[in-house]
């Protein structure tokens, strides 16, 4: 059984191995390892701040009776079933092109208004102009021509509907406490081989707009991981992948990770991880 942090080991560079984001081909992922990423969605998902970082962006959409919703790469559906809880709704879709992902996501959904399906956020099997609003959470920043992405998500909207995104702004997040912290190392291999492109937010307000889309609003969000497990579970793994690259030893990594959670007992541990956030309209 592979450990997770042996995603899609495909590419040698020197005495190490290239790993790449395993969202950009989670269908080509260990089934086991999609299994792990999938308790991780629900982690993530499940931290108060972060809920509450969702909470705000999702708040800033235009709610109507009854509006159909799309949510594009939904994982294991927790930003589904927060939008299926929004008074009014009429119905809430997501797709994701893992079955893994979706077969959990089935079993924790308890909404009769929700359907889960199984397809590629670059070909949607959904007639044009069907939805109200179609949600993209954390997911343009994995996939390769995320504009394609974006031309489906417009063909699928009604006219005047709404296009949300939340992504993260990989390329700033830190844990240094000053300059040449060994820790920070973690950080930046995973911003390097968990995401297929770090400076996608940085990117997006251009590429909406060359899609057609109007109307553009962004917003920035800081999560400072006031609980810190999820940012612990993003070190450790990132100290696996050095391993992995051939940059540290297995008994380097150990310490790195000691190092982290001392921090946490000491007081002295610091994490920022920014996202933003993008609402536009479908012209």
């Amino acid at each position: 059984m592979q450990p997770l942090h042996v995603l899609n080991r495909v590419t040698k560079k020197g005495a190490g191995f290239i790993v790449l984001d395993p969202y950009a081909k989670i269908t080509e992922v260990d089934p086991d390892v999609q299994r792990r990423l999938s308790d991780s969605l629900e982690i993530r998902a499940a931290d108060l701040e972060m809920r509450a970082i969702i909470s705000s962006y999702l708040a800033r959409l235009n709610w109507s009776e009854g509006m159909e919703i799309l949510e594009v790469g939904c994982g294991t559906g927790a930003i589904t079933r927060m939008l299926a809880q929004a008074p009014g709704v009429g119905k809430v879709i997501g797709i994701d092109p893992s079955a893994i992902f979706i077969e959990k996501a089935r079993s924790l959904n308890e909404h009769s208004h929700v359907e889960l399906v199984v397809g590629d956020g670059r070909t949607l099997p959904f007639s044009d102009h069907s939805f109200d609003t179609v949600v993209f959470h954390t997911v343009l920043g994995h996939v390769p021509s995320p504009e394609l992405f974006l031309q489906e998500a417009k063909r699928v909207l009604k006219k005047g509907g709404q296009l949300a995104i939340f992504d993260g702004d990989y390329t700033n997040r830190s844990v240094a406490l000053g300059e040449q912290d060994p820790l920070q190392a973690c950080v930046e291999i995973m911003k390097k081989y968990n995401t297929h492109n770090p400076w996608l937010v940085r990117q997006l307000p251009a590429m909406l707009s060359a899609q057609g889309f109007d109307s553009i609003q962004l917003e920035c969000h800081s999560y400072f991981g006031k609980n810190p497990d999820y940012m612990l579970n993003y070190l450790e793994r990132g100290a696996h992948r050095l391993v992995d690259t051939g940059v540290i030893t297995m008994q380097t990594a150990t310490a790195l990770k000691e190092e982290a959670h001392q921090r946490v007992r000491d007081g002295r541990f610091f994490g920022l991880f920014p996202f933003m956030s993008f609402l536009a309209e479908s012209m």
